[in-house]
């Protein structure tokens, strides 16, 4: 469902990012109030997983966007008489104050429409870069973005409920298991790297700070021109606004063993949401 859950946050952002340039193109138009629609074509025997995933995924993030002014209303419609197999089941509305709404969003996401319209066609999954991005942009962070239920006093987070956010070729991952609501937004990283894999990282927001446990294997930390072995019990702590990567140097190819490195990682971003030049 996690999986579902980005693909159906992708296509609302591609609403935000990619509509402008559309209307741009066709000067007939009057400035005011938007609608826009989109119709989904839900499969037999997938009914109760859609309507639970709009409750958990896609309902939390546009009322965040009408807090934030973006979105004047959204309304689900369904069609009681399908004329074909492949014919829409529900239709989805959306009102915008205006054009210029979407404009805003735009510019505040930096989020490239070639990676949305790639997103949305299926043919890749959003980098935690991109999502990183889109969750400044709305000022929500990041843990808010991919796992919309607000926190209570206590929440627990089952093994394999979490949203994996980035798997490696050679089978590692990184899990976002636990994180904090804004302004100082912690997040909580359970990744595995195999043999020879290494994930780089560009900058994060001004202020960022990381902290990383190996629990297994040999962890190569780069942290600008600094780069550190790490072995099980060693930690690291460093500034994470520079570019950053984490790597497996071990040899071989096997995702068995002793040869897969897996650490814990922490990482805090001060004053999300705030308006400050992060």
């Amino acid at each position: 469902m996690k999986r579902r859950a980005l693909w159906l946050f992708s296509v609302m952002v591609m609403l935000l990012l990619v509509a402008p340039t559309l209307v741009a193109q066709n000067p007939n138009y009057n400035n005011g109030p938007v609608w826009r629609v989109i119709y989904v074509d839900v499969k037999p025997g997938m009914g109760d997983g859609f309507w639970t995933d709009i409750r958990q995924n896609f309902k939390p993030i546009y009322d965040e966007f009408k807090k934030q002014g973006w979105v004047s209303d959204y309304k689900f419609y369904t069609n009681p008489v399908a004329q074909h197999p492949d014919d829409w089941s529900v239709a989805i509305a959306i009102e915008y104050k205006s054009w210029g709404t979407l404009d805003e969003m735009a510019e505040r996401s930096g989020v490239s429409r070639r990676m949305l319209v790639n997103i949305e066609q299926g043919s890749t999954n959003p980098s935690i870069a991109t999502l990183l991005r889109i969750s400044d942009a709305l000022g929500v962070g990041l843990p808010i973005l991919v796992d919309v239920d607000r926190p209570a006093a206590l929440r627990v987070t089952r093994s394999g409920e979490a949203p994996v956010l980035w798997r490696g070729p050679s089978g590692g991952s990184a899990v976002l298991v636990a994180g904090t609501e804004p302004p100082d937004v912690i997040e909580l990283w359970d990744w595995s790297l195999a043999p020879g894999e290494t994930h780089l990282s560009e900058p994060h927001a001004s202020g960022t700070r990381e902290l990383l446990l190996v629990l297994a294997g040999t962890v190569q930390l780069q942290v600008g021109q600094a780069t550190h072995t790490l072995d099980p019990g060693d930690a690291a702590t460093f500034h994470s606004d520079v570019p950053h990567s984490y790597a497996n140097p071990s040899p071989g190819n096997s995702t068995g063993g002793a040869a897969m490195a897996r650490f814990a990682l922490t990482v805090f971003e001060p004053q999300v949401g705030s308006g400050e030049d992060r």
